[in-house]
């Protein structure tokens, strides 16, 4: 990954940051989440509305389809107040196969969830 010349997941947390009634939820490693951060704090830092549901080792190796599930929970309830959540995913989910979409359309809830395919070692 080249976080400041092609990493499309920067770029879509950069432009989807300033929709305000909405939260960023990375599905990502924590890597993905730390650099990102460092662009959203510069800016606004009392109006970040980022999460990241956190990949590890494990989820590499069984999925991380359980994980976004249990984020996506939590931001119902952390996040109430955002109208809408965009999930943005990385190189990781995108590697594995996750079925970030399957996800969003069988998880109820009142927020409208958006997917964003962000994989940085993707060609676009």
């Amino acid at each position: 990954m080249k976080p400041l010349s092609s990493c499309a997941l920067f770029g879509a947390v950069r432009a989807l940051g300033g929709i305000k009634d909405a939260l960023i939820l990375q599905h990502s490693v924590v890597g993905c989440q730390w650099g990102s951060l460092t662009f959203r704090y510069a800016g606004k830092p009392y109006d970040v509305r980022q999460a990241s549901d956190v990949i590890y080792d494990e989820d590499v190796v069984n999925g991380g389809e359980k994980v976004l599930r249990k984020a996506l929970q939590e931001a119902e309830r952390i996040f109430a107040h955002c109208g809408a959540v965009f999930v943005v995913s990385g190189c990781v989910p995108n590697m594995i196969g996750d079925d970030v979409d399957g996800i969003l359309a069988t998880t109820e809830g009142s927020q409208k969830l958006l997917h964003v395919k962000a994989p940085g070692c993707r060609k676009y």
